[in-house]
């Protein structure tokens, strides 16, 4: 085995483990709000970022697993229209791992902002 097919048992791995967070976090949260620990609203909000994250890794194993693909082909010199649909599929893998990357920052942002808000609210308060 060489170097594209551990990238492959990689992204295979990080899909599997990505699908498992994804689903315990609904098990989770559906029985933290179950129990009427928590509204359902924050539920959303604090299960929404994870669930980001796990579906960003999800993307970003199947990327993974579809470079490796798009790899070999090229290297055993598969017709072109295979190698085409190949890098298309690696190029919505990546724009799909960047509107998540892109989610993850504006929550990032938004969490940033508001704290940010919040001292100084607390600031002119005290004055």
């Amino acid at each position: 085995m060489y170097w594209p097919d551990w990238v492959m048992i990689g992204g295979i791995c990080i899909i599997g483990a990505a699908i498992i967070l994804s689903v315990w976090q609904y098990v989770l949260i559906a029985r933290q709000v179950g129990e009427q620990k928590i509204p359902l609203a924050t539920a959303r909000r604090i299960g929404g970022a994870r669930q980001d994250w796990f579906q960003g890794a999800g993307w970003f194993g199947l990327l993974l697993v579809t470079t490796s693909q798009a790899y070999q082909e090229v290297q055993r010199g598969a017709r072109a229209q295979s190698i085409m649909l190949s890098l298309a599929a690696v190029a919505v893998g990546a724009f799909t791992c960047g509107l998540y990357s892109g989610r993850l920052l504006l929550r990032r942002q938004r969490l940033l902002e508001t704290a940010a808000e919040s001292r100084l609210d607390q600031s002119s308060g005290e004055a």
